[in-house]
């Protein structure tokens, strides 16, 4: 997009804050009556035109005033919206926030999620760091009945994967406790194919409870997609743009859709650093016309990595919450760090 001039600039700058703090279309003499731009209304009038020409701005019906489109936000996001950064007595709050929970990924991501929800009024996604591949942090076996047992693993990306195994009561020599910490011990950290080579050297009960475990992390290591989880999701619906049924079914549509937002996520999240807006589908998703996706890499590069943000109508406040979800992801970044090592 080419540089608009000065005045241009501050008519298209107010009418977005304006616009995204009332979600009422914006008149001239709003504009004049709030901006020292040192012209006429009529001079406004026509430099609104000019912008709806042009593309940044659009009018509900004849007789409304102005409101961005797509386009108008992009321009505002990319020359208009200084950099700023989060109060420090919200960052603060926020970092106190993560010092409070265990030391858990799943709890990380939770708080995240709950975070950018309040913070920002909106929904709220957040995925699971993935490493290349799932490395084995602990398994628990539970007696289900008599010939089986439900194997609950975890790994070091965060992810639990349970599923019923047979395994007789007379296949085990002691407590299915004392089975479990012994694979712990065994497995503690390997991949899946390191898990492989070690199996067939076990005791009978630990080599089937350890077939079941390779074959899950291989699982997980070829399916290779995120695990998006999704927080907040009746905020949208008070916004004002999603009050009406059929604007409600676009946002159940965007829930439902199967793997609709983990394509996006995967695709603009984990491809490019720093903090990405998605306007408007971005002309690449059409599902995505009505909202708005701001989203940050966290992790560590080139080794574990996912993806957090926040999920939106396009009438949405980016100089807070770019900031928002960038501190967020510098958070969860240093925590993986710690954790992964």
């Amino acid at each position: 997009m080419d540089r608009l001039t000065e005045r241009q600039d501050r008519i298209l700058d107010f009418i977005v804050r304006e616009y995204v703090d009332t979600a009422t279309p914006v008149a001239s003499k709003t504009i004049v009556g709030r901006r020292d731009l040192g012209v006429s209304s009529a001079t406004v009038r026509g430099e609104m035109a000019h912008l709806e020409t042009l593309g940044y701005l659009t009018h509900p019906h004849t007789s409304a005033g102005r409101i961005p489109t797509a386009m108008g936000y992009q321009y505002f996001v990319e020359y208009l919206m200084e950099e700023t950064t989060l109060p420090l007595i919200e960052r603060r709050m926020i970092e106190h926030q993560f010092h409070q929970v265990d030391m858990e990924v799943e709890h990380w991501m939770k708080l995240a999620g709950a975070i950018l929800t309040s913070k920002a009024n909106t929904a709220s996604l957040v995925t699971t760091p993935r490493s290349r591949r799932s490395r084995f942090k602990r398994l628990e076996l539970t007696r289900v009945t008599e010939r089986t047992v439900l194997l609950s693993l975890v790994l070091r990306e965060g992810l639990v994967r349970r599923q019923i195994i047979e395994l007789e009561a007379s296949q085990i020599a002691g407590a299915l406790r004392h089975l479990a910490n012994e694979l712990n011990a065994v497995f503690l950290d390997l991949r899946c194919e390191e898990i492989e080579d070690k199996t067939p050297q076990l005791k009978r009960a630990h080599r089937v409870v350890g077939e079941h475990v390779a074959q899950s992390m291989d699982d997980v290591d070829v399916q290779g997609r995120l695990e998006l989880q999704r927080y907040g999701f009746a905020q949208i619906l008070r916004q004002p743009e999603f009050t009406a049924t059929e604007q409600v079914e676009k946002v159940v549509g965007i829930l439902e859709h199967p793997g609709h937002l983990e394509s996006i996520v995967a695709e603009v999240g984990l491809s490019h650093s720093g903090v990405q807006v998605i306007i408007g589908g971005a002309d690449r998703w059409p599902q995505m016309t009505d909202f708005s996706l701001v989203l940050a890499r966290y992790g560590v590069a080139l080794q574990t990595t996912g993806v957090l943000g926040v999920l939106g109508p396009i009438r949405m406040p980016y100089n807070k919450n770019v900031p928002m979800v960038s501190y967020v992801a510098s958070l969860m970044s240093e925590l993986v760090q710690g954790h992964y090592g």
